[in-house]
């Protein structure tokens, strides 16, 4: 649900409990708020502002790899307990605009009135996460192109540092070129270290994909 459609459900439905001046009933509008991802879209938005403020003191490259630290609640697993791939690939959606907003393509994107879209991600699981452990997602550019990123992010348990699954995921640039954005200077974009890494999306999804799922047969 997008973020303008939760904000109008919660206003309705909160403007139709406090006419009743009941504390309960605001409790209720507000838990079902939540329970259709009210919190999704709130923490979104702490987390932009958090990570703008914060980069002013630790910017980063783009090709700088980036950590996410996260705990598994209750809420985020199933009935056995562990992680749920709804909300692994919720919390790597996080870790992604921590990412995309420290290394200042956001800006860059902004400036050049263009945006970056998700066209296709792919998971690999190794290992399951269970309740209240804690994990790192370490996310990186693998690959890049003139119409898009191409991003590996890595799943990795404090406990024993072991990789518990992978995503890979493509960013498509809409209304812009990568040589074009990669001279914006909003950025800090170096091109220099791009010429060569340049790879075409068939390319990436036969060779790359297929070199990644073929890892983890056996396991």
């Amino acid at each position: 649900m997008g973020a303008t459609l939760l904000f109008v459900i919660f206003c309705v439905i909160f403007g139709i409990f406090w006419s009743f001046e009941s504390l309960i009933c605001s409790l209720i509008a507000l838990f079902m708020c939540i329970l259709y991802d009210m919190y999704h879209v709130v923490k979104t938005f702490i987390f932009s502002c958090f990570y703008k403020i914060t980069r002013r003191f630790n910017s980063r490259k783009l090709m700088e790899t980036n950590s996410f630290k996260v705990l598994c609640l209750p809420t985020d697993t199933d009935f056995n307990l562990l992680l749920t791939e709804r909300c692994l690939l919720r919390e790597c959606d996080f870790a992604l605009l921590k990412f995309w907003t420290e290394n200042y393509v956001y800006d860059a994107l902004s400036s050049r009135h263009a945006e970056l879209l998700p066209s296709g991600r792919y998971t690999c699981f190794k290992y399951p996460i269970r309740v209240f452990e804690s994990f790192d997602i370490v996310t990186k550019i693998s690959f890049i192109d003139e119409k898009a990123f191409y991003v590996t992010q890595s799943i990795l348990r404090n406990a024993d540092k072991c990789l518990c699954a992978t995503v890979l995921s493509v960013h498509q640039i809409v209304g812009t070129k990568m040589s074009t954005l990669l001279g914006s200077k909003s950025t800090t974009l170096n091109k220099s270290k791009f010429e060569n890494v340049v790879i075409t999306f068939q390319e990436f999804h036969s060779d790359y994909f297929k070199q990644v799922k073929d890892s983890w047969k056996g396991v």
